[in-house]
């Protein structure tokens, strides 16, 4: 499944809103002992391997890991910025809040 170009807005908003009630959760998270926090949100582009394997038939992906905060779309557009996400498939993992 890959995400087309136009539907990047939309995952924007989406994040936006998403961070909405992360917001709410931020003084709930504060109030946890460091050790118990969870990591926010990071993007990175994976690639299967070793590439000698599947040479030009490799499989590449986003993969979102990580709590859903406030910055998080912001995140994701600097991704984008250094990153063709054109025909991209977006693989999401993110835990609710507690």
């Amino acid at each position: 499944m890959s995400m087309p170009l136009r539907l990047l807005p939309v995952l924007l908003l989406l994040l936006a809103l998403a961070a909405g009630e992360a917001r709410a959760q931020a003084q709930v998270q504060q109030d946890v002992p460091p050790a118990l926090q969870r990591p926010v949100m990071t993007f990175v582009w994976v690639r299967e391997g070793p590439a000698e394997k599947c040479r030009d038939h490799c499989r590449e992906w986003i993969a979102a890991k990580g709590m859903i905060d406030a910055n998080s779309a912001r995140t994701f557009a600097e991704f984008t910025r250094t990153n063709n996400i054109q025909g991209a498939t977006l693989v999401i993992e993110s835990e609710a809040a507690r």
